[in-house]
């Protein structure tokens, strides 16, 4: 068991280093650098894991409003939800959620578009 958690710490990690995707200002997440760059180091894993897109990256468009909930569960998988918002009022709703079966890892993700008319 110990192995698989080791096995899937350095996948996210790789994947963190190859996406190339900022998730989080730095200090965001703790006054103490080393604490804020290993906090920035594992959500932005789990978020990458999750193919979930930077909000820092999505605020620089100002045409689109995006919020996000992630439900980090203890001892189920992570699930994300996130609303994007379009300048003209419609809106897309996404929710994913990730299964981890030691190397076998599968994603669902199911989008709803949401008129506000």
């Amino acid at each position: 068991m110990n192995v698989q958690r080791g096995v899937l710490m350095v996948v996210l990690l790789t994947a963190v280093g190859l996406s190339g995707q900022d998730y989080f200002p730095a200090g965001a997440l703790s006054r103490y650098a080393q604490v804020d760059t290993a906090r920035a180091r594992w959500y932005s894993g789990l978020l990458t894991a999750l193919d979930e897109p930077s909000l820092l990256q999505t605020s620089k468009n100002p045409a689109l409003q995006s919020y996000r909930f992630v439900w980090l569960r203890t001892f189920h998988h992570p699930v994300a939800v996130r609303l994007d918002v379009m300048g003209d009022g419609t809106g897309m709703l996404t929710v994913k959620h990730r299964k981890w079966h030691g190397w076998l890892q599968t994603r669902q993700a199911h989008r709803k578009y949401i008129d506000s008319s």
